[in-house]
């Protein structure tokens, strides 16, 4: 549907994520051999979440959705920075059992061609899709406020 309106690079940010850290560093444009980015945040229970393994020399080696034995403790948080090119990926793809595109389908073709890249970020987030995500968002953002 925004296919019309893009015509370079853009990011995308699904609603229920709330990130409490200025990315204004990590969001910059893509790099010539780069067609898509995925952010990572190291989390303690990996298995809730797309897992992203990358190895020593920077690269994402593999992408797993809710691993039941994830391979990394990195969990692909729902920031993504794509060019206009997503709309020929997203044309190539097949709807899951679900009936919608999934954005881990995007990014595994990204991977498969060597153009997904990652930045890791170490500041808040949260997963505000689940009572806990909000709790906790809610929690911290009330303490920041009370310090000031």
């Amino acid at each position: 549907m925004a296919e019309q309106f893009v015509d370079d690079e853009f990011v995308v940010i699904l609603g229920d994520n709330i990130i409490r850290e200025d990315l204004s560093d990590k969001i910059s444009p893509l790099a010539d051999d780069e067609d898509a980015r995925i952010f990572l945040r190291q989390v303690s229970e990996p298995s809730a979440y797309g897992v992203a393994s990358v190895d020593d020399d920077g690269h994402v080696t593999s992408l797993e959705e809710k691993p039941q034995n994830p391979t990394s403790n990195f969990a692909i948080i729902g920031l993504y920075v794509f060019n206009s090119g997503i709309f020929d990926v997203i044309d190539g793809l097949t709807p899951s059992d679900r009936g919608e595109y999934e954005i881990t389908d995007v990014n595994s073709h990204y991977l498969d061609e060597g153009t997904l890249q990652y930045e890791q970020i170490d500041g808040s987030w949260y997963d505000a899709g689940t009572p806990e995500g909000v709790f906790q968002a809610s929690k911290d953002v009330r303490a920041s406020r009370d310090r000031i």
